[in-house]
């Protein structure tokens, strides 16, 4: 006859013994019949409460899902063998995909297409259903140049853009003086300090295009800087944790106004020195330190440990 086999277990929690600190073992188990078939099992019986077998003795093994195609009226036991119309299958033929049993009960496939299947892509190709590798988008390169440029003063900015494309820059909170067109510009700012960006679309001849935007901070030039020219500046260590000294080379620096920014471009600290600021506020993380004297200004990068 037919059997319901049915365990139970008052923690909840099945076999998972592995979560209580005295057993770091999970249970499973597995019923067979005297000829040593499976008649059914649980190898990761985390099963609750309780949980449920359906059996028969003598088993007789088959499909027992009446859906299947391969449904075995005889059978009284299910051996994971049933073919159900939707299931994966291989219809043997290379050139197809996405083979699947249909209602007719036969394997069949769709023509493989090769090609790129992102449709972000340049070059997508909506028949596609085969993604080729050869998806390419264009706006993925970075634009490098000063992060906190001086009001008034002119930055160099280059875009690592691919050969032959087209590209046309915009700068907001300046003005492009050379350069469009190309990789590499050169950006005179503006009057007004704050926010601004440099930003190019990259075109290719397809007629496709991408848009990279970087963000930058313009600096008020203060009263008491003569000239607007970069001076020399080095910062000793770097990275740094707790102190940071500052080599000046061959200047003579009185007086340096310090403003250290976040990659946010927040303002995180305010100094007014000659040759060291104390750094033990900040968080580990990168900066960018900003000096303004007499004698010129400078923008370096600074790694906090």
């Amino acid at each position: 006859g037919c059997y319901t086999f049915v365990i139970t277990d008052t923690y909840g929690d099945g076999l998972n013994g592995a979560q209580w600190n005295q057993c770091g073992v999970d249970g499973d188990y597995t019923a067979t019949d005297s000829s040593g078939m499976v008649l059914f099992q649980m190898i990761e019986a985390d099963y609750g409460s309780e949980t449920q077998h359906q059996f028969c003795l003598p088993s007789i093994f088959g499909c027992t899902n009446p859906d299947a195609c391969n449904f075995d009226e005889l059978a009284n036991t299910d051996n994971g063998s049933c073919e159900v119309p939707g299931d994966e299958c291989d219809d043997g033929d290379e050139n197809t995909v996405f083979d699947v049993i249909g209602e007719q009960c036969l394997c069949t496939g769709i023509p493989a297409v090769f090609g790129c299947t992102d449709e972000g892509a340049c070059n997508y190709e909506a028949t596609a259903n085969v993604d080729d590798e050869s998806c390419y988008t264009l706006g993925g390169g970075s634009i490098s140049g000063p992060l906190f440029p001086f009001a008034g003063n002119v930055a160099t900015y280059t875009y690592n853009g691919a050969v032959g494309d087209d590209f046309t820059w915009s700068a907001n909170g300046g003005e492009i003086t050379n350069g469009q067109g190309t990789t590499e510009i050169q950006v005179t700012w503006g009057s007004q300090s704050g926010s601004g960006s440099v930003s190019v679309i990259e075109s290719d001849t397809t007629g496709c295009e991408g848009e990279v935007i970087r963000t930058i901070q313009i600096l008020e030039m203060v009263d008491f800087v003569e000239g607007i020219g970069e001076i020399e500046l080095v910062l000793i260590p770097n990275p740094a944790r707790g102190k940071v000294m500052f080599s000046w080379g061959s200047n003579e620096i009185q007086q340096a106004n310090v403003s250290v920014f976040d990659v946010r471009g927040a303002e995180v600290l305010q100094a007014v020195t000659t040759s060291w600021l104390n750094v033990e506020s900040l968080a580990p993380g990168r900066y960018t330190v900003v000096v303004q004297t007499v004698q010129g200004q400078a923008a370096l990068p600074l790694m906090i440990q």
